[in-house]
């Protein structure tokens, strides 16, 4: 196992840059995995982001919810989507109550091909919008 080779074992560090380093080292460049990890990063929905703060934050303005960033993979054949997921909520919520609405946003990534190379489509979608059930 050479994971130790790269990432200290006490946690001294920054295990961000080991973790890189062990990645660079261990997995080929061209390779599924490599391209699916290419798509893991928080950068990656930067562009989804901001066209959804433009859109709609003047008129419903909003902020993240903390600890919901998540990423899923699936993978059948030679098919790879990944999907980022955030939500937000409505600024005006008070850290103790519930607030007067919440969405969950998507970004969703295709690839396709045998090493997930071909970028299929990308989109972003609001599948799910929320409301305080005592909203006037």
């Amino acid at each position: 196992n050479r994971y130790y080779d790269f990432v200290h074992e006490d946690g001294s560090g920054d295990i961000s840059q080991q973790l890189k380093s062990f990645l660079e080292e261990v997995i080929p460049e061209d390779c599924k995995l490599c391209n699916i990890l290419s798509l893991c990063h928080q950068k990656i929905v930067f562009p989804a982001y901001y066209s959804i703060k433009k859109i709609i934050h003047d008129d419903l303005p909003f902020k993240d919810s903390r600890g919901s960033w998540q990423i899923n993979v699936f993978i059948s054949n030679d098919t790879c989507t990944v999907i980022h997921s955030k939500v937000q909520m409505g600024k005006d919520s008070l850290a103790d109550e519930e607030p007067e609405f919440s969405f969950k946003w998507e970004l969703i990534v295709v690839l396709q091909g045998s090493l997930f190379d071909n970028l299929k489509e990308v989109f972003v979608r609001i599948p799910e919008i929320n409301t305080r059930a005592n909203l006037p």
